[in-house]
């Protein structure tokens, strides 16, 4: 904002800041906000990656209460342990 103030995230819909909500710069591939804007409309960037965000989190930690912990993270390179 011009007078110094960081700018507070509010909702067009409400005209009022969100509460408990931290903004969060990210990052995303080139195409990406484009594809979301196709989906929801530009206006409705910001909570479609909440909703996204939150989402996959609750997948993530429903995944991990049920798997042994000695399972190497999603993504994770094989250290090549075992030979056969």
């Amino acid at each position: 904002m011009a007078d110094g103030q960081p700018e507070q995230a509010t909702s067009k819909r409400r005209g009022r800041p969100l509460l408990g909500v931290k903004p969060t710069l990210v990052r995303l591939p080139e195409g990406v906000p484009e594809r979301i804007d196709a989906i929801e409309g530009k206006n409705r960037r910001a909570e479609f990656i909440r909703d996204a965000v939150v989402s996959e989190l609750e997948r993530r930690e429903a995944q991990t209460a049920t798997t042994p912990n000695d399972k190497p993270p999603a993504g994770a390179k094989p250290t090549g342990g075992e030979q056969g």
